[in-house]
Protein backbone atom coordinates (compact mmCIF):
# COMPACT_ATOMS: atom_id res chain seq x y z
CA UNK A 1 0.00 0.00 0.00
CA UNK A 2 1.30 3.46 -0.92
CA UNK A 3 2.46 5.57 1.99
CA UNK A 4 -0.47 7.91 2.62
CA UNK A 5 1.79 10.81 3.58
CA UNK A 6 3.11 10.87 0.01
CA UNK A 7 -0.31 12.01 -1.15
CA UNK A 8 0.15 15.41 0.50
CA UNK A 9 2.54 17.39 -1.68
CA UNK A 10 4.75 20.27 -0.50
CA UNK A 11 4.03 19.29 3.09
CA UNK A 12 7.23 20.98 4.30
CA UNK A 13 6.55 24.36 2.63
CA UNK A 14 5.02 26.89 5.01
CA UNK A 15 3.81 30.41 4.23
CA UNK A 16 4.08 33.05 6.94
CA UNK A 17 2.84 36.60 6.35
CA UNK A 18 4.13 39.62 8.28
CA UNK A 19 1.73 42.54 8.57
CA UNK A 20 1.31 45.82 10.42
CA UNK A 21 1.13 49.56 9.89
CA UNK A 22 3.84 51.46 8.07
CA UNK A 23 7.06 52.13 9.98
CA UNK A 24 6.69 49.42 12.59
CA UNK A 25 9.81 47.59 11.42
CA UNK A 26 8.37 44.55 9.65
CA UNK A 27 11.12 44.37 7.03
CA UNK A 28 13.82 45.06 9.62
CA UNK A 29 12.61 42.16 11.74
CA UNK A 30 12.78 39.77 8.78
CA UNK A 31 16.22 41.02 7.70
CA UNK A 32 17.53 40.55 11.21
CA UNK A 33 16.14 37.03 11.49
CA UNK A 34 17.14 35.88 7.99
CA UNK A 35 20.43 37.72 7.38
CA UNK A 36 21.31 39.13 10.82
CA UNK A 37 21.37 42.56 9.13
CA UNK A 38 19.96 45.90 10.23
CA UNK A 39 19.87 49.21 8.37
CA UNK A 40 19.25 52.62 9.93
CA UNK A 41 17.89 53.93 6.63
CA UNK A 42 14.15 53.53 6.20
CA UNK A 43 12.41 52.50 3.01
CA UNK A 44 8.73 51.63 3.10
CA UNK A 45 7.65 48.35 1.54
CA UNK A 46 5.54 49.48 -1.43
CA UNK A 47 3.67 46.27 -2.13
CA UNK A 48 4.79 42.82 -1.05
CA UNK A 49 8.29 41.42 -0.73
CA UNK A 50 9.20 37.75 -0.50
CA UNK A 51 11.96 35.86 1.24
CA UNK A 52 12.50 32.34 2.48
CA UNK A 53 14.60 30.52 5.03
CA UNK A 54 15.35 26.85 5.54
CA UNK A 55 14.27 25.86 9.03
CA UNK A 56 15.24 22.68 10.88
CA UNK A 57 12.89 21.33 13.51
CA UNK A 58 12.33 17.88 15.03
CA UNK A 59 14.61 16.23 12.49
CA UNK A 60 12.77 17.70 9.50
CA UNK A 61 13.60 20.47 7.06
CA UNK A 62 11.04 23.16 6.26
CA UNK A 63 11.11 25.93 3.68
CA UNK A 64 9.58 28.97 5.35
CA UNK A 65 8.12 31.39 2.81
CA UNK A 66 7.92 34.89 4.28
CA UNK A 67 5.59 37.46 2.76
CA UNK A 68 6.32 41.01 3.90
CA UNK A 69 3.10 42.89 3.15
CA UNK A 70 3.38 46.68 2.89
CA UNK A 71 0.97 48.64 5.06
CA UNK A 72 1.24 52.28 3.98
CA UNK A 73 -1.65 52.36 1.52
CA UNK A 74 -4.02 49.50 2.17
CA UNK A 75 -3.82 49.52 5.96
CA UNK A 76 -5.62 46.46 7.24
CA UNK A 77 -7.74 46.23 4.09
CA UNK A 78 -5.40 43.77 2.39
CA UNK A 79 -6.87 41.32 -0.07
CA UNK A 80 -7.42 37.60 0.22
CA UNK A 81 -4.75 37.15 -2.45
CA UNK A 82 -1.94 38.00 -0.01
CA UNK A 83 -3.38 35.79 2.72
CA UNK A 84 -4.26 32.78 0.57
CA UNK A 85 -2.70 29.49 1.73
CA UNK A 86 -1.03 31.14 4.73
CA UNK A 87 -0.09 29.01 7.73
CA UNK A 88 0.60 31.83 10.18
CA UNK A 89 0.74 35.60 10.58
CA UNK A 90 3.15 37.93 12.39
CA UNK A 91 1.49 41.21 13.43
CA UNK A 92 3.98 44.01 14.19
CA UNK A 93 3.39 47.16 16.26
CA UNK A 94 5.76 49.98 17.23
CA UNK A 95 6.35 50.05 20.99
CA UNK A 96 7.33 53.75 20.92
CA UNK A 97 4.03 54.95 19.44
CA UNK A 98 2.41 55.55 22.80
CA UNK A 99 2.39 59.03 24.30
CA UNK A 100 0.30 58.08 27.31
CA UNK A 101 -0.82 54.89 29.01
CA UNK A 102 -4.25 55.42 27.48
CA UNK A 103 -2.85 55.77 23.98
CA UNK A 104 -0.76 52.63 23.93
CA UNK A 105 -3.92 50.57 23.77
CA UNK A 106 -5.00 52.72 20.83
CA UNK A 107 -1.84 51.82 18.92
CA UNK A 108 -2.18 48.15 19.77
CA UNK A 109 -5.77 48.34 18.59
CA UNK A 110 -4.40 49.52 15.25
CA UNK A 111 -2.49 46.24 15.17
CA UNK A 112 -5.66 44.44 16.17
CA UNK A 113 -7.37 45.65 12.99
CA UNK A 114 -4.84 43.57 11.07
CA UNK A 115 -5.75 40.49 13.09
CA UNK A 116 -9.43 41.11 12.43
CA UNK A 117 -8.72 41.36 8.72
CA UNK A 118 -6.85 38.05 8.80
CA UNK A 119 -9.60 36.31 10.77
CA UNK A 120 -12.16 37.47 8.19
CA UNK A 121 -10.13 36.43 5.15
CA UNK A 122 -8.27 33.21 5.93
CA UNK A 123 -8.25 30.22 8.24
CA UNK A 124 -5.74 27.48 8.96
CA UNK A 125 -5.89 24.33 6.80
CA UNK A 126 -7.97 22.55 9.43
CA UNK A 127 -10.55 25.36 9.49
CA UNK A 128 -9.40 26.87 12.80
CA UNK A 129 -8.19 30.48 13.19
CA UNK A 130 -4.80 31.21 11.66
CA UNK A 131 -1.98 31.13 14.25
CA UNK A 132 -0.83 34.66 15.05
CA UNK A 133 1.86 36.35 17.11
CA UNK A 134 1.89 40.04 18.03
CA UNK A 135 5.29 41.70 18.22
CA UNK A 136 5.99 45.13 19.69
CA UNK A 137 9.17 46.21 17.93
CA UNK A 138 11.77 48.97 18.58
CA UNK A 139 12.42 47.97 22.18
CA UNK A 140 15.84 49.67 21.93
CA UNK A 141 14.14 53.07 21.70
CA UNK A 142 12.28 52.80 25.00
CA UNK A 143 15.21 54.52 26.74
CA UNK A 144 14.52 57.60 24.59
CA UNK A 145 10.97 58.00 25.87
CA UNK A 146 10.59 61.03 28.12
CA UNK A 147 8.37 59.19 30.56
CA UNK A 148 9.19 55.52 31.11
CA UNK A 149 5.68 55.07 32.50
CA UNK A 150 4.47 55.37 28.90
CA UNK A 151 6.27 52.12 28.10
CA UNK A 152 3.94 49.16 27.83
CA UNK A 153 5.29 46.34 29.95
CA UNK A 154 5.48 42.74 28.78
CA UNK A 155 2.88 41.86 31.41
CA UNK A 156 0.49 44.39 29.85
CA UNK A 157 1.17 42.93 26.42
CA UNK A 158 0.53 39.38 27.62
CA UNK A 159 -2.83 40.42 29.04
CA UNK A 160 -3.74 42.17 25.79
CA UNK A 161 -2.54 39.19 23.72
CA UNK A 162 -4.58 36.69 25.72
CA UNK A 163 -7.70 38.88 25.63
CA UNK A 164 -7.52 39.23 21.85
CA UNK A 165 -6.59 35.58 21.18
CA UNK A 166 -3.06 35.95 19.84
CA UNK A 167 -1.10 32.72 20.21
CA UNK A 168 2.13 34.43 21.34
CA UNK A 169 3.47 37.91 22.08
CA UNK A 170 6.95 39.43 22.22
CA UNK A 171 8.72 42.75 22.60
CA UNK A 172 11.70 42.95 20.26
CA UNK A 173 14.41 45.13 18.79
CA UNK A 174 15.33 44.54 15.16
CA UNK A 175 18.32 46.82 15.72
CA UNK A 176 19.95 44.93 18.59
CA UNK A 177 18.35 41.58 17.80
CA UNK A 178 16.79 41.33 21.24
CA UNK A 179 14.14 38.57 21.30
CA UNK A 180 14.04 38.35 17.49
CA UNK A 181 15.13 34.71 17.39
CA UNK A 182 12.77 33.72 20.21
CA UNK A 183 9.85 35.52 18.59
CA UNK A 184 10.16 34.31 15.00
CA UNK A 185 11.58 30.84 15.54
CA UNK A 186 9.30 30.22 18.51
CA UNK A 187 6.25 31.16 16.46
CA UNK A 188 7.32 29.04 13.49
CA UNK A 189 7.75 26.04 15.78
CA UNK A 190 4.21 26.60 17.05
CA UNK A 191 2.92 26.70 13.45
CA UNK A 192 4.85 23.56 12.51
CA UNK A 193 3.48 21.65 15.51
CA UNK A 194 -0.08 22.53 14.51
CA UNK A 195 0.65 21.76 10.86
CA UNK A 196 2.14 18.33 11.61
CA UNK A 197 -0.78 17.42 13.88
CA UNK A 198 -3.14 18.18 11.02
CA UNK A 199 -1.27 16.05 8.49
CA UNK A 200 -0.84 13.21 10.96
CA UNK A 201 -4.62 13.15 11.44
CA UNK A 202 -5.19 13.26 7.68
CA UNK A 203 -2.80 10.38 7.08
CA UNK A 204 -4.46 8.32 9.81
CA UNK A 205 -7.93 9.00 8.40
CA UNK A 206 -6.78 8.01 4.92
CA UNK A 207 -5.22 4.78 6.14
CA UNK A 208 -8.39 3.85 8.03
CA UNK A 209 -10.51 4.43 4.91
CA UNK A 210 -8.10 2.38 2.79
CA UNK A 211 -8.16 -0.49 5.27
CA UNK A 212 -11.96 -0.44 5.35
CA UNK A 213 -12.12 -0.46 1.54
CA UNK A 214 -9.63 -3.32 1.42
CA UNK A 215 -11.72 -5.31 3.91
CA UNK A 216 -14.88 -4.72 1.91
CA UNK A 217 -13.22 -5.92 -1.29
CA UNK A 218 -11.90 -9.10 0.35
CA UNK A 219 -15.28 -9.86 1.89
CA UNK A 220 -17.07 -9.49 -1.42
CA UNK A 221 -14.54 -11.62 -3.26
CA UNK A 222 -14.72 -14.44 -0.70
CA UNK A 223 -18.51 -14.67 -0.60
CA UNK A 224 -19.68 -17.97 -2.15
CA UNK A 225 -21.91 -17.59 -5.20
CA UNK A 226 -24.61 -19.83 -3.74
CA UNK A 227 -24.85 -17.60 -0.67
CA UNK A 228 -25.22 -14.61 -2.90
CA UNK A 229 -28.00 -16.40 -4.75
CA UNK A 230 -29.66 -17.54 -1.54
CA UNK A 231 -29.66 -14.05 -0.16
CA UNK A 232 -31.52 -12.67 -3.11
CA UNK A 233 -34.05 -15.51 -3.88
Amino acid sequence: MQNSSNKFKNQNDLKIIIIGHVGTGKTSILNKWIKNNFSESYKATISTEFAFKIFEYNGKTYKIQLWDIGGQDRGPNFTKLFCKNSHGAIVVADITQQDTLEKYFLFLNRALTWKTGIDQNVVFIDGSPLPMVIIQNKLDKVSDLQDKADFMTLENLKEYSKKNKFDLCFQTSAKTGENIEDAISGFIRLVIDKYERYFASRVKETEVVEEKNKTVVLTNNNTPKDKKAASCC
